[in-house]
């Protein structure tokens, strides 16, 4: 199976984010990193962006807007990830557009599966 695609991956913990890019680099994924929703947008129109994976970190109104927008004007899927665990929340988003929604914490293999189906 032909997994290389290119992975925004919007992630505010740099741990974190340095974890996720390991793990989705080693199944052949390829991985551009940034820490806020703004400064997203030059890294799509500069890039071919297969896939966006969002941290959900205040669940405002910026983030529901950029989810929108992404999946309405660039149809790039998005897949969200968050504390929220709030059934509320999820379908909200949904709604939004988002291909998938992922609580954390969350195993490697639930991202992996998610990224590889969309």
């Amino acid at each position: 199976m032909d997994y290389r695609k290119n992975i925004l991956l919007i992630e505010f913990d740099r741990m974190l984010s340095e974890s996720i890019t390991l793990i989705l680099e080693r199944v052949g994924f390829s991985v551009i990193h940034v820490f806020k929703i703004e400064e997203s947008y030059p890294t799509i129109v500069e890039n071919s962006i297969d896939l966006i994976i969002l941290d959900i970190r205040f669940n405002n109104c910026e983030e529901l807007f950029f989810c929108k927008n992404i999946t309405e004007i660039f149809k790039i899927p998005v897949v969200v990830l968050s504390t929220y665990t709030d059934i509320s929340d999820k379908v909200l988003y949904i709604d939004m557009g988002v291909s998938d929604y992922i609580l954390k914490p969350f195993k490697r293999s639930r991202l992996i599966e998610s990224i590889v189906e969309i």
